[in-house]
């Protein structure tokens, strides 16, 4: 039979045409990968990135918060470092203000590197199968959508997903050259993937088994190579347990050290469900059903190993026993009930590769037996198609569907950028199902103050309740949103807006969960129709008093409907006067509409929203005489003093107020 390695299907050289489609298929990858890449920002939709974020912040001495995971990997917190750095270079901000930035830099990064460990792909199983398999191992690994969801984020598997495949690549040319550089290289890289996860050590074996492998052509050189390997290896250990501390990690509760430390992980391989779970997660990384996985490797790896030289073999056998390592490594550091999808990641293109080499294998086979090469190619085709094809569609829905807003999300900056700015505590405060979206380790948000958020279901107790503790506002969701008393509220509003779920995604919840609303606990009181320059239309207002009283504070909450554009940041006016005499002013309130500085009315009319509550508080003299009197409400322009004119022609709307002895 013919040896693979002249094939006309499994050329090994790229040529132009080989070299021109893998650019093509790193451009399309580069951009796939950059669509919606900062996902949910700026909420932080990792734990990773947020403990990377806060530890750096900890390291550095920025934040005073205790190091979440001492002696974790130094890699990911070295890339989390540089880009804390460069964001606070570019932005003249501090690390802390920008932290979307940051988060948004760090997986920025995330892209070239990605598209390297394409590059990777395609030239290993270029040289194990052909430019063809390396075209198709390309494509394969680049549009796969679960791969896609794993490696956007700051994850350090990303990064020892790019060490495992350097080092293999240059384990392999050493193989091929017996060039001890290369060799020494694998090793390198090897270790920098240690630094990124120390579980990652086994792929130094690439580097230290091609040293051993090539001794028997020359024992002196290739033992003084062996040395300097291990002389690298044992100053990179001695650094990282001496010097780094990573036993740290024990005393840190960081559960695959404890596994590892403690044995306990090893039961697991006792667990033929574990093992098949993990087995079918790995497999299934592949975007190919593990059956059908599992039947191309064995029927194409026969043929490949029947007809490739000693070099081949070892890469082959190489391949195969990693990913085999690695699985039980993930197998033993893991806990029964964690998924473990992303620690599955680093051997992902070892997969592909080997599954890219084995269908261009049993083409070449085919084509020889039948002796027609157009066969092997329609055959080989039709695979390709029935593999790639979905891949691409899933991946260009997964990133269309990942750079679409998420709803809380865009709950939680309208809430920030919207309710009335509180000053301490005690103010009005916000109800929320999920309370972590407002906090700075779950968000990245730069507002100066926060609304008042406390965990809670507004229908679990009577709304004079809640607003008996102080809340103003409440948020719900698709399980709770027709429980509410809408005669008892006003809503504010929803996301996604008008509740469809086009054009939206949830952030970490289900899609029942996914419908947010935002109410205001008061209903409009007293209903107004008043149209302010054709842009913004009064609804009405609430006064949060029962009795109105001299010397009493007077709380109106004023319901403003954006109808187009504003034209200016206008502010809104309350005075307080006598019936028959509107320009006698006995109290008064002045300030944004919204009674937060930074909505001006120029950014009224958000998607989602239906109307801005803005409140206002006037103080009423202790000297007021019981009796009738008014409040005067309107807008005007803080440029140039000009009172906004109503539908009617009128400057300002007049509602009456009556004073309690």
């Amino acid at each position: 039979m013919a040896d693979l390695e002249v094939s006309p299907i499994q050329q090994r050289g790229w040529g132009r045409l080989g070299w021109a489609l893998l650019a093509l298929i790193l451009v399309a990858g580069g951009y796939v990968y950059s669509i919606g890449y900062d996902r949910g920002l700026p909420l932080l939709e990792s734990r990773d990135e947020r403990r990377n974020l806060h530890e750096i912040y900890a390291m550095r001495g920025i934040t005073e918060d205790e190091l979440w995971k001492p002696g974790y990997p130094p890699g990911i917190l070295a890339v989390n470092y540089g880009a804390q750095r460069v964001t606070e270079w570019v932005t003249g901000l501090s690390a802390v203000e920008a932290a979307c930035d940051v988060i948004r830099n760090v997986r920025l990064a995330g892209i070239p590197v990605n598209l390297l460990s394409a590059l990777l792909i395609a030239l290993i199983a270029g040289r194990l199968g052909g430019s063809l398999a390396g075209l198709i191992a390309a494509a394969a690994w680049l549009f796969n959508p679960a791969i896609l969801d794993q490696t956007q984020y700051a994850f350090p598997q990303t990064y020892e997903l790019v060490t495992y495949l350097g080092a293999f690549y240059f384990a392999l040319l050493a193989l091929e050259t017996e060039k001890p550089a290369w060799a020494l290289a694998s090793t390198v890289i090897g270790l920098i993937a240690v630094i990124f996860k120390y579980l990652a050590f086994p792929v130094l074996g690439l580097g230290v088994g091609v040293s051993l492998w090539l001794t028997r052509r020359n024992v002196g050189a290739w033992l003084g190579v062996l040395s300097v390997q291990i002389v690298m290896i044992v100053v990179c250990a001695v650094w990282l347990l001496v010097g780094y501390d990573a036993f740290r990690l024990i005393d840190a509760g960081h559960e695959e050290t404890v596994n590892v430390v403690a044995g306990s992980g090893l039961y697991n391989l006792l667990n033929p469900a574990l093992m098949a779970m993990r087995a079918n997660r790995l497999l299934t990384q592949t975007g190919v059903p593990a059956l059908a996985v599992i039947g191309l490797l064995i029927a194409g790896g026969m043929v490949y190993w029947r007809r490739s030289d000693a070099t081949r073999r070892v890469a082959l056998f190489a391949l195969a026993g990693l990913t085999l390592l690695h699985l039980l490594m993930v197998v033993i550091t893991l806990s029964p009930n964690f998924d473990g999808f992303r620690q599955n990641i680093p051997v992902s293109g070892y997969l592909i590769v080997m599954l890219a080499v084995s269908l261009i294998a049993l083409a070449t086979a085919l084509g020889e037996r039948l002796k027609r090469l157009a066969v092997a190619y329609a055959a080989l085709a039709v695979v390709c198609g029935l593999w790639l094809v979905p891949q691409t569609v899933g991946a260009w829905n997964y990133v269309n569907l990942r750079a679409q807003p998420a709803s809380y999300a865009a709950f939680s900056m309208w809430a920030g950028d919207t309710l009335p700015i509180r000053f301490d505590a005690n103010e009005e405060k916000l109800l929320a199902l999920d309370e972590r979206v407002f906090t700075r380790v779950w968000t990245c948000h730069t507002f100066p103050f926060y609304p008042a958020v406390e965990p809670g279901d507004v229908t679990a107790q009577p709304i004079d309740q809640w607003r008996g503790e102080g809340f103003a506002f409440a948020q719900t969701d698709a399980t709770t949103n027709g429980q509410v008393n809408r005669d008892e509220m006003t809503l504010l509003a929803e996301f996604p807006p008008g509740g469809a779920a086009d054009g939206w995604r949830s952030w970490r919840r289900g899609l029942d969960e996914y419908r947010l609303q935002v109410w205001h606990l008061w209903p409009i009181q007293h209903p107004l129709d008043v149209v302010f320059a054709h842009q913004i239309r009064l609804s009405g207002y609430t006064i949060e008093a029962e009795t109105i009283q001299a010397g009493q504070p007077l709380t109106f909450w004023l319901y403003w409907e954006p109808l187009q554009p504003a034209a200016a940041d206008y502010r809104a006016f309350i005075h307080i006067t006598p019936p028959d005499d509107p320009t006698s002013i006995l109290a008064q309130g002045d300030g944004p509409p919204t009674g937060n500085p930074f909505r001006p009315t120029t950014t009224w009319g958000q998607p989602g929203e239906h109307i801005v509550a803005g409140r206002f508080v006037v103080a009423l003299p202790g000297d007021v005489t019981p009796g009738a009197y008014q409040a005067v409400i309107g807008l005007y322009d803080p440029a140039t003093g000009i009172r906004l004119q109503t539908d009617t022609g009128a400057d300002s709307v007049m509602v009456p107020l009556v004073v309690m002895p």
